[in-house]
């Protein structure tokens, strides 16, 4: 399956993340690992590490 396609489908179910990626907040890179461990409960938190981390 192509990279962008799994990215939207797990994206379907994380708000902040998809939000943050759409805007540019956080990189293709990054939300790739974010998406690996991130679920509805934690996805805040990991998004705010995200964003802070270069």
């Amino acid at each position: 399956m192509c990279d962008r396609i799994r990215i939207g489908r797990v994206l379907r179910g994380l708000d902040a993340s998809a939000a943050a990626f759409e805007t540019g907040q956080i990189s293709h890179g990054k939300i790739r690992a974010l998406i690996s461990i991130a679920n509805p409960g934690n996805e805040g938190k990991l998004v705010e590490i995200a964003h802070k981390a270069r």
